[in-house]
């Protein structure tokens, strides 16, 4: 089975591929077995494959991109020609931010109908007239505002509550004399997963987020695990 995953930036792009590496046994390739598409300027793929699916993980660069690089995906779809080449599904993992489940449908033209449902989706295809694509759309907190950071913090601190406490007092304090930071939610997150991933991980402090994720257990925990399970029902 071939699987699309289209999400925001490199960052939820290297944690979904963390995850399906630790937890579903998915090893890295460096090329995708179905996917072709031409990406533009700061759009980056990921391919991983296991015996059983292939995947390639897309990074379009912003929510904005989002509804643009899937109409790209339904018209390459219409062209395909070799049914080994075809995508069987779709997931598209957006935050939630301040929107409602309203808002995130508009922003799909209301061509769909639920926000984390799995549902059918026909695209007309040159070779096979109509080919069934599963598409789910993936909203990130599920249940409340806030962005992929907010939600990783929530998921760490089930397992390092201490850790995920003392930190947040501590950047909401400099945030109050930090211009920056004191009207930024976004801004006060990243920086606060940062501060929890150094102290869990302190040898790895001065390395890239992304170096950092790597060594958590994110199997280990259950309200990530929850969401991102979805994807394989």
């Amino acid at each position: 089975m071939n699987i699309l995953i289209i999400c925001e930036g490199n960052t939820d792009k290297h944690l979904i591929g963390f995850y399906l590496e630790k937890k579903e046994n998915y090893k890295y390739q460096k090329r995708s077995e179905f996917f072709t598409i031409q990406l533009e300027k700061n759009q980056f793929q990921i391919n991983l494959s296991n015996q059983e699916n292939n995947i390639t993980i897309v990074s379009v660069g912003g929510k904005t991109r989002i509804f643009g690089f899937f109409e790209k995906v339904k018209e390459y779809i219409s062209q395909v020609r070799d049914k080994q080449k075809l995508i069987n599904k779709i997931v598209i993992m957006i935050d939630r931010d301040e929107d409602s489940e309203r808002d995130l449908l508009n922003m799909f033209n209301n061509k769909i109908s639920n926000i984390n449902t799995w549902e059918k989706m026909s695209i007309s295809n040159q070779m096979f007239d109509e080919v069934d694509v599963d598409f789910f759309l993936l909203v990130i907190p599920p249940e409340s505002n806030g962005a992929m950071e907010r939600f990783v913090i929530n998921s760490l601190k089930d397992k390092y509550d201490y850790i995920v406490d003392e930190v947040e007092v501590c950047v909401d304090n400099i945030s109050k004399k930090n211009k920056e930071f004191r009207n930024n939610e976004r801004l006060k997150d990243k920086a606060k997963l940062g501060c929890v991933l150094s102290i869990l991980s302190p040898e790895w402090s001065l390395d890239k987020l992304t170096e950092k994720m790597k060594q958590i257990n994110w199997e280990e925990l259950d309200k990530f695990n929850r969401v991102y399970s979805k994807i394989f029902k």
